[in-house]
């Protein structure tokens, strides 16, 4: 389903993070400017109607990713092994265990999305705009003008991708944005947080920041994302196994047991500074402590993150000439098996 040709490969994920992109500003807006002031904060009657327009939308999109799906998810079109049904628990050890590239796709995958779901967390978002900068409606405009941005990026970027290589895309944008979260931190440390959204020197430049580093951000999510069809093409090369399963599923195994750790270092850092019984509202004081927790949260554990891949890219071994290596292997297997 996600082709043979590494260089198609960006394109898909283009799409993936154009409709993340739009759902998420969406969705920032509606909780920014329609359900914060409808019940008048970040309350129980706000999360139960979150918790109803999620499981809806959750259920339209799971419908449309199936029937989406259907036409391409037949046995006929996965290659396999002659002797073998499909991929045996042998297979997916060796996966694990021998698959260089699966090692560091999984390193750069969770301490990515450690970090980033840490800073994306409805109480990061109240504490950055309803509480250091002082004015929550402000992130539902951050979001507008990010979306716009983001997809005009996407479509140049993962352009860009198709010619470099997932690997080196991974590495530029993962460096350019940890370079841009310092500069947000020092940013903020620097001017008066109120006056973001309220000045127009602040607030056009703070914008500026916010649109490149969002832009960096989603290319780098999916040229990580366009990792994943490149590790199962490297798996055939390597074992003449197809697991693309093994691959989903053994990230996903990995990703489900360490991402609680996002909400667990959220829960500390917030009773840390005094949110032990409540959650932050917008219009609660900003302390100094405050001020350096959020910065943490929001850049400082992307920041961690955006390091980690950077050493772990360092011994990944699917560069573009080892893929094309791979792909002329591969050719000649499913034209052998005459696929």
């Amino acid at each position: 389903m996600l082709t043979t040709d590494p260089k198609q490969r960006p394109k898909i994920f283009r799409w993936q993070m154009i409709y993340s992109s739009v759902i998420g500003a969406a969705f920032q807006m509606f909780l920014s400017k329609v359900l914060v002031p409808r019940h008048g904060g970040m309350n129980v009657g706000l999360f139960q109607e979150i918790v109803i327009v999620v499981i809806v939308l959750s259920v339209i999109f799971e419908t449309l990713a199936s029937i989406a799906i259907a036409p391409v998810d037949k046995p006929e079109n996965f290659p396999k092994k002659k002797d073998k049904k499909g991929p045996s628990l042998k297979d997916t050890w060796s996966l694990l265990k021998g698959n260089r590239a699966m090692q560091m796709y999984i390193i750069s995958g969770v301490t990515d999305k450690v970090a980033s779901t840490a800073a994306s967390q409805a109480a990061i978002t109240t504490l950055l705009y309803g509480v250091v900068i002082a004015n929550y409606g402000f992130s539902g405009e951050v979001s507008a003008y990010s979306m716009v941005v983001n997809l005009a990026l996407l479509l140049l970027g993962t352009q860009i991708m198709t010619k470099t290589g997932t690997k080196r895309a991974v590495v530029t944008w993962s460096a350019i944005s940890a370079a841009l979260a310092v500069v947000l931190v020092a940013f903020m440390a620097i001017v008066d947080p109120t006056s973001i959204s309220q000045q127009a020197v602040p607030t056009f430049v703070f914008i500026v920041l916010m649109l490149a580093f969002g832009a960096a951000k989603n290319m780098t999510s999916a040229a990580t994302g366009a990792m994943v069809p490149d590790i199962v093409d490297y798996e055939l090369y390597r074992t003449g196994a197809v697991v693309p399963g093994a691959v989903g599923t053994l990230y996903s195994f990995v990703d489900e047991m360490t991402s609680s750790l996002s909400t667990t270092i959220v829960g500390f850092c917030l009773t840390a500074v005094g949110y032990v019984t409540a959650q932050p509202q917008p219009g609660d004081p900003c302390t100094s402590a405050i001020f350096w927790m959020t910065m943490f949260l929001w850049m400082g554990m992307p920041f961690i993150g955006w390091v980690c891949t950077l050493i772990a890219m360092k011994f990944y071994p699917l560069d573009r000439e080892m893929m094309e290596t791979v792909q002329k292997h591969n050719h000649e297997l499913r034209a052998g098996q005459g696929e």
